[in-house]
């Protein structure tokens, strides 16, 4: 499978920080032609206090760019996973990321970037507040899509989300191709969680030929199954039902992924990640081949595990195309 959104750099950054790299090394032994041969994969940034508590207290320090952080993240990703996976690098909250650092990004292989979390930064916020994209958000994302880099809706406020689209739909009546899609959301209309999206939303994705990475955390697939210790199996089923549901409303299913979000390498610092994945990340392909096969058939189990998270990924890649394969020398 392709998963749409992991948090490998981050993880990776951290194991530089701590020079432990025991995690890293065994869970790399994931990402394989059998189990998961593709991910996009973020380095993340959010408030100060938070990247503390989630990450490491020195995770972000005003001495280090992000610039910094992500070369050093990019001869890791190189060095430990393996040259035939394909992946994505991107950025997920831009709080710490100006404009002009786009293009030196860009050069050093960024090809996404998610420019919200849930708080709100100089360019448009998360669910923790209302506003929607600032002046100078609405020149980050054109800038984006003049550099030709995806623009993840994932994390993005209903305000910030609606101007991002606008934003991409004044881009696509000019000679840009704006790139947008949402790498971990699931139906609200079956789990009301603010960081999932509504109908109306998932088809303003698919009407600029995005597409949508659903993720296998129990806690935004099925509300409230922390609390109520809900059967894993029937978790299982929900997800298979906000496939489901996300075909419906699309017509087909060309325009769904899916991802994981998976963060249980954070379990040491909160225990509730560990309870977060409805699917083992070694066993991932294989478990989703068996749910999957309750209702798809092999070529569409093979369009939402591989194919269309392909599509994306070479649009992503057109000018560059097949640098995912490459591993640095």
């Amino acid at each position: 499978m392709i998963d749409l959104h992991f948090d490998l750099l981050t993880k990776l950054y951290t194991s530089y920080l701590e020079n432990d790299f025991t995690f890293i090394e065994e869970f790399s032994k994931n990402f394989n032609k059998d189990n998961v041969s593709g991910v996009i994969a973020n380095m993340c940034f959010m408030s100060k206090k938070e990247m503390e508590e989630e990450y490491s207290k020195h995770y972000f320090d005003d001495s280090v760019s992000v610039v910094e952080m992500f070369m050093i993240s990019k001869q890791l990703i190189e060095e430990y996973i393996d040259s035939d996976i394909k992946y994505i690098m991107s950025i997920e909250g831009c709080d710490y990321v100006d404009i002009n650092d786009l293009d030196t990004l860009k050069e050093l292989g960024l090809k996404a970037i998610v420019p919200v979390w849930n708080e709100k930064n100089r360019y448009g916020s998360g669910n923790r507040s209302d506003i929607g994209l600032t002046k100078e958000g609405v020149k980050f994302i054109w800038h984006a899509f003049e550099l030709g880099l995806g623009v993840d809706l994932s994390h993005a406020n209903k305000k910030t989300f609606d101007d991002i689209i606008d934003v991409a739909r004044i881009a696509e009546s000019t000679e840009l191709e704006p790139i947008i899609y949402a790498s971990h959301s699931n139906c609200y209309s079956l789990c009301d969680r603010d960081r999932n999206l509504t109908d109306e939303q998932l088809l303003k994705i698919k009407e600029l030929n995005g597409v949508v990475g659903l993720f296998s955390n129990r806690g935004f697939v099925y509300k409230d199954s922390f609390k109520n210790k809900t059967d894993n199996e029937l978790v299982k089923n929900k997800y298979l039902e906000h496939i489901r549901h996300l075909e419906n409303l699309f017509g087909g299913i060309d325009n769904i992924c899916l991802s994981t979000d998976d963060m249980t390498f954070c379990g040491d610092k909160d225990l509730d990640y560990n309870l977060c994945p409805i699917f083992n990340y070694s066993t991932i392909k294989k478990d989703l081949v068996t749910l999957l096969s309750k209702e798809y058939s092999k070529e569409d189990i093979d369009k939402l595990l591989y194919g269309n998270a392909m599509k994306l990924f070479d649009r992503i890649n057109k000018k560059e195309r097949g640098n995912y394969y490459v591993k640095r020398k």
